[in-house]
């Protein structure tokens, strides 16, 4: 199967993206999202997500998510108290179910990989 590449690391970090919807859960200030989808097929989406400084909460009900920060500051408390700082570099996995909250202190870019559950489609 050939392998097929959307955007080295620079490109990556200096993409374009377009207006996203904004976090649902929005509990301080007014943070905007912009993403841009490289690759969907039935239950994956692998993707750009960018968001402004904002606190808000996260669900992820039916969907597992692979996160690989490329820019940004801030950190997100999950719901078991432990904390992941973001930064360049930070990569994190949350599983179907997962609920934390966002602290988004700079503007936060991320490459990520989301799998929706089987049994949701």
């Amino acid at each position: 199967m050939p392998v097929t590449t959307f955007y080295t690391v620079d490109d990556v970090t200096t993409a374009q993206l377009t207006p996203s919807p904004a976090p649902p859960i929005v509990l301080k200030g007014d943070p905007k999202a912009t993403k841009t989808v490289l690759h969907r097929d039935g239950a994956t989406e692998i993707g750009i997500w960018e968001c402004t400084p904002g606190v808000f909460r996260s669900e992820k009900k039916n969907i597992s998510e692979f996160m690989h920060f490329v820019a940004g500051k801030g950190r997100i408390e999950h719901s078991d108290g432990t904390v992941t700082d973001i930064r360049p570099g930070t990569v994190l996995h949350v599983h179907h179910g997962y609920i934390g909250t966002w602290y988004v202190e700079e503007p936060v870019r991320k490459v990520y990989t989301a799998i929706e559950k089987p049994d949701a489609q």
